[in-house]
């Protein structure tokens, strides 16, 4: 159901590439007079879902990493809130420096990392498979079922595991944020964001039947002391040695996730700072002379990732909450954008688009994502107490809130939407200035062409699929946006 989603966002950026995404988009689609208050309501919900993404992608990995110690270390090591918030710190910091280094080089690394991605999951399938005895039959895979959240009918609860899907197979227009970098941007991108997810859901499906099958008793994976049952699992199967080898794996997998899902982040922040949408636009425009690329957008995004995250000092259950928001926010903003493609009549189709099926193809998407969005504000387990409700909801309308008020008292007055056509840099004129700055505010140009390679299928449950894209100079030429 939410392949619809992905192709309905995929067809509207054959129509629109920009380093703005959707956001730019909604201002193409919406009625002239509406169209800065759409791009303003899109973007910030764009924007604060990649950041709550991001964020939850760190968070995550430190997690993980965490657990892969206390594996090593026999149990004796035991994580707690304040060392995952300490690693996550680090790992955001790792991933901002990364991030501050030339795109053909997070290219380039990108690259390996698919091939290192599609490795670990044949191999972790196939020895899971290979060394575990107690394999649970297809019949039980398929059709077993246990409730314990108290909700009635109990197969209610069997809904609470799309969340968990929908938290993975989101974000999927992040590619779209590169599409300024690419030769032929209204091809490449929307092909990228559906064989990626297509390849998401065949090596995610993979993955997830084979740990079903050789998971044991759920009840034991569920309350393991590592926090994380998958990595139990492992542990479980492979043992001590085997199983901190892959647990290690699945956390270089989330990492590199988080650096390509902050690498999209880095460039939304750009585009927005580009047409004054976020406070000190002035300095998340620049982009260095030396890389190339929006640092101070990259180290924005490092900041406000971190301090998201600090929000788990106090509640897991409230960061919890946040990260549900980052789904709700992000597909909700598709939402609003497949309205206006539908309901504004000011629709162009560009040259990848559904035909006959697009009509059909976006109402199923968006009827598909309002459901899904009311699961995660609802609590997974029953009855409800302060440590298990749900807060998603409460951030949703304060986000909400914030959105329409900023608007109300700041957007309508000083913010038009995005640039139709922005000022174009000279060649020669930003050399110069590149030459007497180490960070010059200019508009960087983009390669005249670019090789494309495969799309990069994150399959594990770790992110949102991410275009890799690698790019040989051949010229330069005219263009906004950083390469």
């Amino acid at each position: 159901m939410v392949y619809t989603l992905v192709l309905s966002v995929a067809e509207i950026t054959s129509a629109y590439t920009t380093s703005g995404g959707i956001y730019h988009a909604a201002s193409q689609l919406a009625p002239p007079k509406r169209a800065a208050l759409a791009a303003w309501v899109v973007g910030w919900l764009n924007l604060f879902g990649q950041i709550c993404g991001v964020a939850s992608v760190e968070y995550g990995a430190a997690e993980i990493l965490l657990a892969t110690c206390s594996i090593i270390t026999d149990g004796t090591y035991k994580p707690n809130n304040r060392h995952t918030v300490g690693v996550m710190v680090l790992g955001t910091f790792l991933t901002g420096f990364v991030n501050s280094m030339s795109t053909k080089w997070l290219s380039k690394t990108t690259v390996a990392y698919i091939i290192f991605h599609g490795l670990v999951i044949v191999t972790c399938c196939a020895t899971l498979l290979s060394i575990s005895d107690d394999k649970h039959t297809s019949a039980y895979v398929m059709s077993h079922f246990e409730s314990s959240s108290g909700w009635h009918p109990s197969t209610y609860s069997a809904l609470f595991g799309l969340l968990s899907v929908s938290w993975t197979i989101t974000d999927f227009d992040a590619s779209s944020h590169i599409a300024e970098e690419v030769r032929h941007p209204e091809i490449v991108v929307p092909r990228a964001i559906a064989l990626g997810m297509l390849l998401a859901y065949i090596f995610g499906g993979i993955f997830t039947t084979t740990l079903a099958i050789v998971m044991g008793d759920p009840a034991s994976i569920l309350s393991t002391p590592l926090g994380q049952p998958v990595i139990q699992i492992f542990l479980n199967v492979l043992g001590k040695h085997y199983g901190a080898l892959f647990a290690f794996t699945a956390y270089l997998i989330l990492k590199i996730s988080g650096i390509t899902a902050m690498q999209a982040l880095a460039r939304t922040e750009f585009a927005f700072s580009r047409d004054k949408l976020i406070p000190g636009h002035r300095i998340w425009v620049r982009t260095c002379a030396r890389t190339k690329t929006p640092v101070y957008a990259v180290w924005l995004c490092v900041v406000v990732c971190a301090a998201v995250n600090l929000i788990a000092l106090a509640s897991t259950v409230a960061i919890l909450a946040v990260f549900n928001v980052f789904v709700i926010a992000l597909d909700l903003s598709y939402v609003v954008v497949i309205l206006l493609k539908v309901l504004g009549g000011r629709w162009a189709p560009g040259p990848l688009h559904l035909g006959r099926a697009s009509r059909w193809c976006n109402l199923v998407g968006v009827v598909w994502t309002v459901f899904i969005a009311v699961m995660f504000v609802q609590p997974v387990v029953r009855p409800v107490e302060g440590q298990t409700m749900n807060y998603a909801s409460v951030f949703f309308v304060v986000l909400l809130v914030w959105i329409f008020a900023s608007w109300w008292f700041v957007g309508r007055k000083h913010f038009r939407g995005p640039a139709a056509q922005v000022e174009m840099v000279e060649e020669t004129g930003m050399a110069a200035s590149m030459r007497t700055m180490p960070c010059a505010r200019v508009e960087s140009p983009r390669p005249k062409h670019v090789d494309v390679v495969e799309v990069d299928p994150v399959a594990s449950g770790s992110s949102s699929a991410q275009e890799s894209l690698e790019m040989k100079e051949v010229g330069m030429r005219k263009h906004s946006g950083p390469p």
